[in-house]
């Protein structure tokens, strides 16, 4: 038992990207004590035509297949994983909308687009304070005017003095039957 390298085990379990945290620790004479503490998937990550599963940190646990996906949001755009914390904290301002997100894109490493379960897209500006503001509007815009699940496919609030809407091409199905 004093021959095992305890440190070497952990650095070797903490390699995997579904271990967070591990702690080794032997008790004498014949036992090794190893406590683990696993990252949970909060997001799927498509980039390069590849799907990988994301903590909510931003952290790749592992690749899938777009089959396993299931009900997890899709984010996609490069770095979009290292932004994934700053989504999670604006989104946290528009709770009513959050059970309502499919997925977003990270625009010009600079900017989200939120894609809705219902089919339609926000873009929102650039700047976390910016696009928090712009997302608590069509928050409340939406619980007053009921904004989504109509015709409208694409809400732009970029123009922070407006805001602009792209109806569906009048010969498409309604956005809940194309989802």
């Amino acid at each position: 038992m004093l021959l095992v390298d305890i440190d070497q085990i952990q650095r070797d379990l903490s390699s995997y990207g579904w271990i967070k945290q591990v702690r080794v620790s032997r008790q004498l004479p014949d036992k090794l004590f190893i406590e683990i503490g696993e990252r949970k998937p909060v997001a799927v990550w498509q980039h390069d035509g590849n799907y990988k599963l994301l903590d909510d940190q931003g952290k790749v646990l592992e690749s899938i297949s777009e089959g396993e996906i299931g009900n997890l949001p899709v984010v996609n755009g490069p770095n979009a994983n290292k932004q994934l914390v700053s989504l999670g904290e604006l989104l946290d301002k528009a709770q009513s909308l959050k059970s309502q997100i499919a997925g977003a894109t990270w625009v010009g490493n600079r900017r989200w687009n939120l894609r809705f379960k219902s089919g339609e897209t926000l873009a929102l500006p650039e700047g976390e304070e910016l696009a928090a503001q712009a997302l608590v509007n069509f928050t409340r815009m939406d619980g007053i005017h009921r904004l989504l699940e109509r015709n409208i496919i694409h809400f732009d609030l970029r123009d922070p003095d407006r805001m602009y809407m792209r109806e569906a091409p009048a010969d498409a199905k309604p956005l809940s039957e194309s989802w």
